[in-house]
């Protein structure tokens, strides 16, 4: 209770470690329950979202997360290394392309999943306004978090 519920901070994918940071912080300590049985319903919200969509939202919460808990330039840090990462990929994939050929799906889905990412690090994935402004204070019905803590 001292420490709250998820951040409205986060649409999906970054709510879980900032909650971790936000217990470390309060002088808590966090414990892993080997034991322990979680039942996770995934796909519930991004099941529904175009294709790409986990690609990019994971990126776009851990950029929100370091911009929260580690400041703009570490954040700013972390997007420009993600666009030379997708560049990197996309481009290794295309080389070897001759080699290997597109036979495997695997190549394609790699080299449009870094596509995407690269996207979303240069600021081109229009999903990220659309899907970061629903936060839990949102209210959408379609993305149900009632367990949310307010926003810092």
């Amino acid at each position: 209770e001292d420490v709250g519920l998820f951040s409205r901070r986060y649409f999906m994918y970054a709510e879980d470690i900032d909650l971790s940071h936000a217990v470390r912080d309060r002088g808590l300590k966090n414990y892993c329950i080997a034991s322990a049985v979680v039942i996770h319903h995934g796909g519930q919200s991004s099941g529904k979202a175009p294709s790409g969509f986990s690609t990019v939202m994971v990126r776009e919460s851990l950029h929100k997360y370091f911009a929260a808990r580690r400041g703009r330039g570490y954040a700013a840090a972390y997007k420009i290394a993600m666009v030379f990462t997708a560049l990197g990929r996309v481009t290794l994939l295309i080389g070897l392309w001759p080699v290997f050929g597109w036979r495997r799906t695997s190549w394609q889905h790699a080299l449009q999943k870094w596509a995407q990412i690269g996207r979303w690090a240069l600021g081109l994935d229009p999903r990220v306004r659309e899907y970061s402004s629903r936060t839990c204070q949102s209210g959408d019905s379609a993305v149900s978090l009632p367990i949310c803590r307010s926003a810092e």
